[in-house]
């Protein structure tokens, strides 16, 4: 069940125009999660952390929310998560709040759903799933540039995405580290730890895509 109130939504950016914390037709950064709320309300339901609570979408920019939609603490992240995306954006583009990049975890990595970004957003960056369409490809890497973040050492590189599209220009930036353990990855079939990021940026290094 979702809990939809456009009305405060609209007063919430009002607000945030009056007061100067956001400007018009000027472009943002727009981060997308679903945080838990914790509490033992009556309505309130198990998440998938145990506790009960509510399990919002939130959409902010900077350190200010732009829109908040609640949900039952055992809702799926995807689902009707498109719509609500296009809530958020149809009322920043309401107010004339542009959004430049937008930025989600791998809740948001669904077809449905990363159309809706994209053609919101000039540049998107999603967390993306393990799959075996994506380690098919990632296995047929030749080469990778070894990299430093947080003093730690990683091994990049970028593919062509191909898993949902075939006619759009989107990159899987890959990086990966030794795993803690010798047990095989089922699959990617060895030992390594890898993490993927889904984006339509194109010029920037494997390593700025990581570190944004």
């Amino acid at each position: 069940m979702q809990d939809i109130n456009t009305t405060l939504n609209e007063l919430n950016l009002k607000s945030l125009l009056l007061l100067r914390q956001l400007d018009k037709d000027t472009y943002h950064d727009l981060h997308y999660d679903n945080q838990i709320i914790a509490t033992n309300k009556y309505d309130a339901k198990k998440t998938y952390k145990k506790n009960k609570g509510y399990l919002p979408g939130v959409a902010t920019i900077a350190d200010h929310i732009v829109y908040l939609e609640n949900r039952d603490g055992n809702a799926n992240v995807k689902v009707e998560q498109a719509g609500t995306l296009s809530r958020a954006y149809e009322l920043l583009s309401n107010e004339s709040i542009k959004i430049n990049r937008s930025r989600m975890d791998a809740g948001s990595y669904a077809k449905e759903i990363i159309d809706v970004v994209d053609n919101n957003s000039k540049l998107f960056y999603i967390r993306a799933n393990k799959s075996t369409i994506v380690f098919q490809q990632i296995k047929q890497i030749e080469q990778r540039q070894e990299i430093e973040l947080n003093y730690k050492k990683y091994q990049v590189a970028s593919i062509t995405f191909k898993q949902f599209y075939q006619e759009r220009n989107y990159r899987l930036v890959i990086m990966r580290e030794k795993g803690d353990s010798s047990q095989i990855d089922l699959f990617t079939q060895d030992t390594m730890k890898y993490r993927t990021i889904l984006t339509n940026n194109c010029k920037s290094t494997e390593k700025e895509v990581i570190e944004y």
